[in-house]
């Protein structure tokens, strides 16, 4: 997507004080600079967690030393996660599928063989709840793998014109004739908008609707899932808001028959305008993919902070105006995106700071904590460079996974970070130290996960523009976040009575002196 400007907006001016009192174990004391402690919140009470972290399994742990990433490997995985602060792990598609990255089904029913079997999925659910971790899984329905045994039964049905209460001729779309993204199959078409190794299915079939609640079933009460990731939701009806949001719905109420606490969280890579629509369905949050280059911008000193604030503040406003319990999903990078290389530990850690301090939901990609490198590259059609492996140690590689897609050996020396994650966590000031700091900090604070942000840029003083000031609050429950975009200390007008996080980038403590507030470089600090 093109990076686009950042527009100032109307801003909506804040209550003056939160009444917030500071929660035991914060930041704010016993923790000296630069020694590498940093001492949480231990409470979170954000309804299904709201730090959440994207892995793609196949690239992640290596369990069983086969070089390919594993289930038990996630498992494996899960004390370092739960030390990083995250509450929801987002696996990308763990079904049956003949390719590497899944997004083609060939049994929803299934665990691809190559992540292990159901019984090592059990094994994560069961694990990852006793560190207080929900697992969310990708749900791909707009498309399945031509190999899948539905297509296969759905052309032999309709070129023999089988009808009745077994047949599946109408589970996906064909016709006797071309069409615009149609493909051939032995004498007749079917549609597939993305490729022809994934035939589109018909979601206005009843009997296929019924098979769909009946995975929904399999995984929610079955197995534990606690969420899903819907892949292509705009592509659900093409062109038709009003019926993908019916659709949105009825997966909704069929999720929430099993857990009425189920959450759902929609991509649609579109504009905030046309993404805006589906938050008046029952799914609760959609990426926000114009969000993220205004993250980005304003990490590398190209976005005014007041521009980053009204944004944000109108967007968010638009949101609950559409959906009051609907919320934002943040990310700086993911697995259809280059991931986001900045040219200083400082941006970096910034840019963290940024995204998961915004209100709804905030996404870390895996490996964006050791600022793992990749990008498709011009002309060369390959996001498999966006799912390299994780790197856990510069020097220990037991459980490091060998190059994702098998077929293109000659990227398997596609240019990679060396410093991994656990050399990271022995260095004070990593930017993976950074991660766990600002997303542990986040966590004692649940208005984040549902609050609306209001801005504070009024009456603080900013004369320079560098210094982003909100509030996000839920009810009496509230947080107010001040953010210094400069490398220069920065000296406001702040209504908050005390410093309830110290989240600084560069071992410098900032300091409130009755209402002025001396914000270090590239520092947060949250306030009552």
């Amino acid at each position: 997507m093109k990076i686009k400007s950042c527009v100032a907006l109307l801003a909506i001016i804040a209550a003056t004080s939160c009444g917030q009192q500071q929660p035991a174990g914060s930041s704010s004391e016993g923790a000296e600079p630069g020694d590498g402690n940093y001492s949480f919140n231990a409470a979170n009470t954000n309804a299904n967690g709201s730090v959440n972290y994207e892995i793609f399994v196949r690239s992640f742990y290596d369990h069983d030393g086969d070089g390919t990433g594993d289930l038990l490997g996630v498992k494996d995985k899960l004390p370092y996660l739960k030390d990083l602060g995250v509450k929801t792990l987002w696996l990308l598609p763990i079904h049956e599928s003949p390719s590497y990255h899944g997004y083609d089904v060939a049994d929803y029913y299934s665990v691809n063989p190559d992540y292990g079997t159901m019984d090592d999925f059990d094994a994560l659910v069961e694990s990852a709840e006793n560190y207080g971790i929900d697992i969310m899984i990708d749900m791909v329905l707009n498309h399945t793998s031509n190999q899948n045994p539905w297509f296969t039964q759905s052309y032999q049905d309709y070129v023999n014109n089988v009808t009745g209460e077994s047949s599946k001729q109408d589970w996906y779309n064909w016709s006797e004739t071309s069409l615009d993204k149609y493909h051939y199959r032995g004498g007749v078409y079917y549609e597939g908008q993305f490729d022809q190794s994934m035939p589109d299915l018909n979601l206005d079939c009843e009997s296929l609707r019924s098979e769909i609640e009946n995975v929904i079933r399999f995984w929610v009460n079955d197995h534990g899932v606690k969420g899903f990731r819907l892949d292509a939701v705009k592509y659900f009806y093409l062109g038709n808001v009003a019926k993908n949001q019916e659709f949105l719905n009825f997966l909704m109420e069929s999720a929430r028959k099993y857990d009425t606490n189920f959450y759902m969280v929609g991509e649609d890579w579109e504009t905030d305008a046309i993404t805006l629509n589906y938050y008046e369905s029952e799914v609760q949050s959609f990426f926000r993919f114009d969000g993220c280059p205004n993250i980005v911008n304003g990490a590398k000193g190209y976005c005014k902070a007041s521009n980053f604030v009204d944004d944000l503040v109108a967007f968010e406003k638009r949101v609950k105006d559409r959906n009051p319990n609907g919320y934002t999903s943040y990310f700086l990078s993911n697995h259809d995106k280059d991931r986001v290389k900045f040219s200083t530990l400082e941006d970096a850690k910034l840019a963290a700071s940024l995204e998961l301090l915004l209100p709804g939901d905030t996404w870390i990609y895996y490996g964006e904590e050791i600022q793992l490198w990749g990008v498709r590259g011009s002309g060369d059609n390959n996001d498999v460079k966006r799912r390299l492996p994780m790197i856990w140690s510069k020097t220990e590689k037991a459980g490091e996974c060998k190059f994702p897609d098998k077929t293109r050996p000659d990227l398997a020396n596609y240019t990679q970070v060396e410093e991994g994650a656990y050399d990271n966590l022995a260095t004070p000031r990593s930017l993976t130290n950074h991660y766990k700091k600002v997303a542990n900090a986040r966590n004692g604070y649940p208005c984040f996960k549902h609050g609306l942000a209001t801005s504070l840029m009024d009456g603080i003083d900013n004369e320079s523009d560098q210094v982003v000031a909100y509030q996000v609050a839920d009810g009496n429950d509230c947080v107010k976040v001040y953010t210094n975009l400069s490398n220069e200390t920065q000296i406001i007008t702040v209504t908050g009575t005390k410093i309830l996080e110290d989240i600084d980038t560069m071992a410098i403590k900032s300091t409130l002196d009755g209402n002025k507030l001396t914000l270090a470089p590239y520092s947060t600090v949250l306030m009552d």
